[in-house]
């Protein structure tokens, strides 16, 4: 049986006592506990027709206030921005419960020098009303069909330094529910977002208790009655011990041991031994234990002091000093205190080769991705290991001779057993953390603050945290209000502790918090000479991320490798699988939609016109930024041949229009100011079409290497969009490695063919004025035989579908895998409701046979039957009670 299964199994054996807890905590709750500071009590109340007091009975103050309503509660919150979506079985706050919710927001914004504006909403699966002034500017409906709608009032006067608006959102609870708050300034042409943010998110006590929680690894021996709220508390696990001897010197496990807060102040490790013989006798058994784990190491020669100092100048550019702080004389450890995490005994800790390797790849160790990759190589590597080791006191060098004895590292096994260390810390794969080496404790909602390992009393009895009065009163505030919770999936409130747990703020901006202190500012430089000012120094700000960029960028970003500011110093960290959920939880507190923005349909010579709008005959953008490869000619800026993956088209449209509406203060300057509307979104959206074929593109003027026409595929795949025969302007032509390609028809989602050899030659799109079909030159090796590959119905039709009925079906765009590999996303309609359907066709050779792998992936209302056609015949697919479903065929000539 796996971890997981384990831990479930403990859980359904821990829920009656949970129960009876909770029953207590209660009772007591109702006359102890009041809700978190600064929010009012919940009322089992019916909901409120209209929730919440006009501006006219209560000032409306700067920030987002939302009173929520749903299940008979009533509550109050700030929000860090007036944009959310809330999928079924989500709410907008814990003490709320999923379902049919009503949310009263009033919003206080400083407009600065606007003087009119109109105000509106992007908005799906809920109705809007906005109020200004006393009165409706906009009553809209739930918008039909599950689409998003965006409207927009007539202007009205806006003033300095506080405008009032009010909107109520209402929603059912059985589709997903977006928002976005959005204003257009006169003289602007496209709406954007509201800037209204309330800083007040970051000073939530129950979020920075369940973040304390998480981080001391509390859930590993007190698990929650609630498995998804047990799951998230266990979001950062403790180090991996599985190796522990071959990196760390056994004299520092031993004084760790001792007393953790006293080598790391502040560590979430707690003390776990008292002063008495005992205790140190069971210290020598576990550091013998921990030392055999791959150890103990040699002794090794103490690192280069030249190579330090290039690791003096790594540590203060690449962004270690963000999250541990500059280190005055180069001195690990003389960093003002409070100023960063702290380093600790570092000399005396590592050996130098085990922490440079773990300086390359910290997730091997610490899968918890709260210590993240900095994209070291080798030499950087080592020398920031030399800086670190060598730039300690003297003397602080671990001493030498330890000799392990075997009887006490059996003995130190049984007391990692007996002491539960498990719970928090795998031993390599074969013993991963939480599985039952481990004896659970106290459920965590039979918990108190004070007691147990949170009574502050010296010489308490139990493991013993280095606690300030600060984290003790909010880890008691999120323990109170474990007895209100009546909904765990908050997405809202993950991001917060997300961002907080990654410690993203101490570059990044977010809803008005955040962003680099006034001590690490001089820290952020330009990776090399430019003009660019801020924007060629500082992370960028994260408010609405999620509605600027792409989802499968955002993820790789966050979760591989994906990075496009060359000209920041500062590395955007590696954290891994670590940052999965913040990636989704960034676009959900955007308001945006999980579906892919591609734009309108090009016309037929939008791409080539792009391709010279874009030139030096053109708008010279490659003077400033780099293509495909090609640096640009002057300043350092991020490469075009991406926007199409990175960005989404409404955000590439609201940049292009007004640079500075998106970013006070950018050097990217407004190209279409004088132009008609009309003709300023033709040149927008060609330019858009270019950018979209994204890398292998053609170069435009003034950028030197032409190359090929012939598309070749070697390490990735690549996926164009283009004009192929029997298609049209909608095709997706994806080329593989393995010479097996094909052509999608994204008019009719749906596989057209497939064909072997050559990818394609781009000569019909690219070259003279373009605009032609670009064909396979082998010929198809499989073509569809027309109609659709998905018909939703319980019986399958008879005979299928020669055609794409338009009504029925939605093209939603495509996403990359971490192999690069597209996923085509699309709607389908049918009587129960509407499917969405994931399809990713991967090549494959079997005993020299070509066949191409058709996975689908299928959501929607639960038990809804689906009809999948392969060559054998309509496959029946009845999503199941989570209303999915996976199906597998297979194409071969």
């Amino acid at each position: 049986m796996n971890s997981r299964a384990q831990r479930r199994e403990r859980l359904l054996d821990l829920a009656l006592l949970v129960i009876v807890a909770n029953l207590a905590a209660l009772a007591v709750a109702a006359f102890a506990i009041g809700p978190p500071p600064g929010l009012p009590e919940p009322r089992n109340e019916a909901p409120a027709k209209r929730p919440g007091p006009s501006p006219k009975e209560r000032p409306i103050a700067p920030g987002i206030r939302a009173k929520i309503v749903g299940g008979g509660i009533e509550v109050e919150r700030w929000l860090a921005t007036p944009s959310f979506s809330i999928e079924p079985g989500g709410s907008l706050d814990r003490r709320v419960p999923s379902g049919p919710q009503e949310v009263a927001l009033e919003i206080g914004f400083d407009p600065r020098r606007v003087e009119r504006a109109a105000f509106g909403v992007e908005f799906a699966g809920a109705s809007v009303r906005v109020e200004a002034g006393g009165r409706v500017l906009l009553e809209e409906a739930v918008p039909e069909g599950g689409l998003a709608r965006t409207v927009l009032s007539g202007p009205i006067a806006v003033s300095s330094p506080l405008t009032a608006l009010r909107l109520v959102v209402a929603w059912d609870g059985t589709r997903t529910a977006r928002l976005r708050v959005l204003w257009q300034p006169q003289g602007e042409r496209v709406p954007h977002p509201l800037p209204a943010a309330s800083p007040e998110w970051t000073q939530d006590e129950v979020l920075a208790g369940e973040l304390a929680v998480e981080l001391r690894g509390c859930a590993g021996c007190h698990p929650s009655g609630d498995m998804l709220l047990d799951e998230r508390l266990m979001a950062a696990p403790a180090p991996d011990l599985g190796q522990v001897g071959a990196r760390l010197a056994p004299e520092w496990i031993r004084s760790w041991l001792a007393d953790p807060s006293l080598v790391k102040p502040g560590t979430p490790m707690p003390r776990l031994f008292g002063d008495d013989e005992a205790s140190r006798d069971a210290i020598e058994d576990l550091t013998h234990f921990l030392a055999s784990l791959g150890g103990p190491a040699p002794a090794e020669d103490r690192p280069d002091p030249d190579l330090a100092l290039t690791g003096q100048v790594a540590y203060h550019t690449t962004g270690c000093v963000v999250c541990h702080g500059p280190l005055d004389g180069g001195v690990p450890g003389s960093a003002k205190p409070g100023s960063g995490e702290p380093l600790g005994t570092l000399a005396a800790k590592w050996r130098p080769a085990a922490l440079a390797a773990f300086l390359r790849d910290p997730a091997a160790v610490h899968p918890a991705g709260r210590m993240p990759g900095m994209f070291l190589g080798e030499l950087e590597a080592k020398a920031l290991a030399a800086f670190l080791i060598l730039g300690r006191p003297s003397g602080s060098a671990p001493p030498e001779g330890f000799a392990l004895v075997p009887e006490r590292a059996e003995r130190g096994r049984e007391a990692f057993r007996r002491r539960r260390c498990a719970a928090c810390h795998a031993l390599g794969e074969r013993e991963p953390a939480g599985d039952g080496f481990a004896v659970p404790g106290p459920p965590l909602e039979s918990l108190r603050e004070g007691r147990g390992c949170l009574d502050p009393a010296p010489g308490a009895r139990g493991v013993r945290y280095d606690l300030s009065d600060r984290s003790r009163r909010e880890i008691g505030a999120f323990l109170a209000s474990l007895s209100g919770r009546r909904c765990e999936e908050i997405p809202l409130d993950r991001l917060s502790v997300g961002l907080l747990r990654m410690n993203c703020l101490a570059c990044h901006a977010y809803a008005g918090a955040g962003g680099p202190d006034l001590e690490r500012q001089r820290y952020f430089t330009a990776s090399r000479e430019s003009d660019l000012g801020n924007e060629g120094r500082f992370p960028p700000d994260l408010t609405d991320v999620g509605a600027r960029l792409t989802p499968s960028w955002l993820r790789e970003i966050l979760v591989t490798e994906g990075r496009s500011r060359p000209h920041l110093a500062v590395r955007m960290p590696r954290f891994g699988g670590a940052m999965e959920a913040l990636a989704r939880d960034l676009v959900r507190a955007s308001g945006a939609g999980e579906e892919p923005d591609d734009g309108p349909e090009p016309a037929r010579d939008a791409s080539t016109i792009g391709r010279h709008l874009v030139g030096v005959g053109g708008h010279d953008c490659v003077s400033c930024h780099g293509i495909d490869g090609r640096p640009s000619s002057g300043t350092p800026g991020v490469d075009l041949a991406g926007v199409g993956e990175r960005l989404r088209h409404g955000y590439f449209v609201r940049w292009m229009e007004c640079p500075t509406a998106v970013r006070s203060g950018t050097k990217m300057p407004t190209f279409f100011g004088r132009d008609a509307p009309e003709d300023a979104a033709a040149k927008i959206d060609a330019i858009w079409a270019y950018l979209s074929l994204g890398e292998g593109l053609p170069l435009p003027d003034g950028v030197g290497g032409e190359r090929t026409l012939v598309l070749s595929v070697r390490g990735e795949p690549i996926v164009m969009r283009t004009f192929m025969r029997g298609i049209g302007p909608r095709a997706i032509a994806c080329g593989f490695p393995e010479g097996i390609h094909l052509a999608f028809d994204a008019s009719q989602s749906r596989l057209a063919y497939v064909w072997e050899g050559t990818f394609l030659d781009a000569s019909g799109a690219w070259a003279n004025r373009g605009g032609q079909e670009t064909n396979p030159s082998s010929g198809e090796s499989w073509t569809s035989p027309g109609g659709p590959d998905v018909v939703v119905g319980s019986e399958p039709p008879d005979p299928w579908p020669d055609r794409v009925d338009p009504d029925l079906v939605r093209f939603r765009g495509y996403r990359l895998d971490h192999e690069r590999r597209p996923v085509f996303l699309s709607e389908w309609r049918g009587p129960a409701g509407t499917i969405r359907v994931a399809e990713q066709p991967i090549p494959a050779r079997r005993d020299g046979r070509a066949a191409l792998v058709r996975h689908f992936s299928l959501e929607g209302p639960p038990g809804t039957t689906v009809w999948i056609r392969s060559p054998g015949g309509p496959i029946r697919v009845v999503l199941s009670d989570e209303g999915r479903a996976d199906l597998e065929t297979e194409v071969t000539w």
